[in-house]
């Protein structure tokens, strides 16, 4: 090995010693936190928009409703399709939280999302129940 005037050594082979040092990895984002994140977006707007026809359908009928109506029958497995992917993203941002060596923004966010989904729409669904028994029906 020689010996520079700037105090470096260097090896035979051309790199010095500082060189050699590697920076560490930068992270990936976790993709079951992104899957997360996408669904939870996703089918909380459709939860919304879905609300909202369930919504304007019950104001336009006098008598509520009809729950043997097609669309009100297509309408209720709808919501229910979106609140079960409320709770697949739940289930996926949470496994995303756990990946080891992966960012977690996205898994913190679609766990967070889904969770004020199905905790509001589920309050309104309890609300709706109990302002219907409470008028007898």
């Amino acid at each position: 090995m020689q010996e520079n005037p700037y105090g470096v050594t260097e090896n035979p082979y051309g790199a010095t010693f500082l060189t050699q040092q590697t920076a560490p990895a930068e992270l990936k984002h976790s993709g079951f936190g992104i899957a997360s994140f996408v669904l939870s977006m996703l089918s909380g707007v459709g939860l919304f928009v879905l609300f909202g026809v369930a919504g304007y359908m019950a104001s336009q009928s006098p008598g509520g409703m009809n729950e043997n109506d097609p669309g009100t029958m297509l309408l209720g497995a709808a919501l229910i399709a979106a609140g079960m992917a409320q709770f697949m993203a739940f289930i996926l941002g949470v496994v995303g939280l756990f990946q080891a060596n992966r960012k977690k923004i996205f898994a913190i966010l679609g766990t967070s999302f889904s969770l004020l989904a199905v905790l509001t729409f589920g309050g309104v669904m309890v609300l709706g129940f109990a302002i219907q028994a409470q008028k007898g029906g």
